[in-house]
């Protein structure tokens, strides 16, 4: 046989894989073309929302509820309490006092509703700075109705602090210590009496000090005590 090479029976010489046109991490597969992302689609331009105005908020209380033009002003509860008779809320600010101390006293109650305006005043002979205090709450909550829902605003923390923090425990003990009666019980009992099922929010001032209703109270309680609004 002739030793001779075939050149058509030679065997194939292949290519290594890294010389071909190929992924190599898929050897034999398909040749490895880089993945074209499709461009994405322009946005179409948004045009600028239009300036909206948006109405003003209502206010809590009414523009001139400090100083009303036509307010009632009265010492007489039944007429306070009538005038009041459909109130749902109230902005109260209350203030009392006496001169000297035990002495003439009065006290100055201004309320606040939608519509509304009432300024009550009174007044003892005799009596001092606390109890006018706690007259003056016991008032307000006397003219307003039973559902209607109340923040009372006082420089005297003798009654804020009573009405908010001390009351319940002298509840429980009879408004009694050491089974002596506290001072000024009996108003500190009808106080309690009239806070049932009410919604009160009670929150203190510092007097005279630029409060306008604050001091408007004052002068109230200067009419009660003296019969001459200062």
């Amino acid at each position: 046989m002739s030793t001779r090479m075939r050149w058509d029976r030679r065997r194939p010489v292949y290519r290594p894989w890294y010389d071909r046109d190929l992924n190599p991490f898929e050897r034999g597969g398909a040749p490895h073309r880089q993945a074209v992302r499709p461009k994405a689609k322009p946005k179409p331009a948004q045009a600028e929302p239009a300036s909206v105005k948006t109405p003003l908020e209502r206010p809590t209380v009414a523009a001139g509820a400090v100083a009303p033009n036509r307010t009632l002003r009265t010492p007489d509860i039944a007429k306070a309490r009538e005038a009041l008779a459909g109130a749902t809320w109230a902005m109260v600010h209350t203030d009392g006092g006496a001169s000297p101390n035990p002495g003439p006293g009065g006290f100055g109650v201004i309320l606040r509703s939608e519509g509304l305006a009432v300024d009550l005043f009174g007044g003892e002979p005799r009596t001092t700075n606390n109890r006018m205090e706690l007259m003056a709450a016991v008032s307000a909550l006397e003219v307003l109705p039973a559902r209607c829902r109340a923040t009372i605003v006082s420089d005297s923390k003798y009654l804020i602090d009573g009405a908010s923090k001390w009351i319940t425990g002298w509840r429980r003990r009879g408004f009694q210590r050491d089974g002596v009666p506290i001072p000024n019980s009996d108003l500190w009992k009808s106080l309690d009496a009239l806070m049932v099922d009410r919604s009160i929010f009670w929150r203190w001032t510092k007097g005279h000090d630029g409060d306008v209703a604050n001091e408007l109270a004052d002068r109230l309680a200067t009419l009660g005590r003296t019969g001459v609004l200062a």
